[in-house]
């Protein structure tokens, strides 16, 4: 077997896979790393996806909802040859696998990019649309996730202090409560009541890197652990945001398909004035233990998201009134 493609100081650098061909019949002859919870595997019976979890809770949502599902625009777990679906790996992971398919994730920098992405959104929320499921994984709404961002947020005023941009800080501070109490305003019981009883769902988590455009040219969405059952909306919110950070124009954004209808809706319009994007991406920044430098290049960059997310919302309202 080749490991020469596993990652330095991987933790499972040094895994032994024989696990794979003991219990799952899969005969590896090379392994490579894409991130530190999925590989690519290279088998005699074909090439994989393998990725691990530290439970089943969120594999058995999945699997569930793949078997009912049965949508060519999706890729699910299939089982291994020896017919098991997951692999305990004998140390603390559970492991699944998929067929693996070639092909490149789409940029949202691309405008056919950003329609074919927003494309499949919408092929998938129509076919996900009632399909009912017994292992339900519940989770909060989206203006709780938000509320917790915002908060997060917050904890940095020292930091802008410290660099002296706290009218920045005060700037989105002040918008972003503003936004979050008016998206909090909505009747979220009832939405979320009304798309549980129709079996809506989401794929949960709608960055390009999960978006596959395969060799034959058809765009399928990976990556399902965040699956929520609930109202649409969640999906569209976040994937409007990922294209304003790209810089889409009103113009462009309006007539898409997946938002067109939805424009004058409370929810989605409300939910685009939220920054929660410029949120999360200074949120991960603080994460990684940044440097000076890098902290002062992540301020002039919310200076720019600001900016970008002030103009397209002032466009769009301008657009809808």
């Amino acid at each position: 077997m080749d490991y020469t493609h596993l990652g330095k100081g991987n933790v499972y650098q040094d895994l032994p896979f024989s696990f794979f061909k003991e219990k799952g019949n899969l005969d590896i002859y090379q392994v490579k790393w894409i991130t530190p919870h999925v590989c690519k595997l290279f088998t005699h019976q074909g090439n994989y996806v393998a990725k691990r979890y530290p439970s089943m809770q969120v594999i058995r949502q999945q699997a569930e909802f793949f078997r009912a599902a049965s949508y060519a625009g999706i890729i699910p777990f299939v089982p291994f040859p020896s017919g098991r679906l997951t692999l305990y790996d004998g140390a603390r992971y559970i492991w699944t696998i998929s067929t693996w398919q070639e092909g490149t994730t789409l940029t949202f920098k691309d405008e056919k990019d950003r329609y074919d992405a927003q494309r499949a959104l919408l092929l998938f929320h129509n076919h996900a649309r009632g399909i009912p499921i017994n292992t339900v994984q519940h989770r909060s709404p989206l203006y709780i996730k938000w509320q917790k961002r915002y908060y997060q947020f917050t904890l940095s005023e020292r930091m802008y202090t410290r660099y002296e941009d706290k009218g920045l800080f005060n700037e989105l501070s002040f918008y972003s409560s503003e936004a979050l109490k008016q998206f909090k305003s909505i009747d979220w019981d009832t939405l979320i009541k009304q798309s549980n009883n129709k079996w809506e769902w989401n794929h949960g988590d709608v960055a390009s890197h999960n978006f596959l455009r395969t060799t034959d040219n058809h765009i399928k969405l990976i990556d399902f652990d965040l699956l929520t059952l609930g109202p649409q909306c969640y999906d569209r919110i976040q994937l409007a945001h990922r294209f304003i950070s790209q810089g889409i124009s009103v113009n462009e954004f309006i007539l898409l398909d997946l938002f067109h209808p939805h424009l004058k809706e409370e929810s989605f319009y409300k939910g685009i004035c939220f920054p929660s994007w410029i949120l999360r991406e200074w949120n991960v920044l603080l994460q990684r233990k940044p440097s000076s430098e890098q902290i002062v290049q992540g301020i002039e960059k919310v200076h720019k998201w600001w900016h970008l997310h002030q103009s397209f919302v002032a466009q769009l309202t301008s657009v809808l009134t």
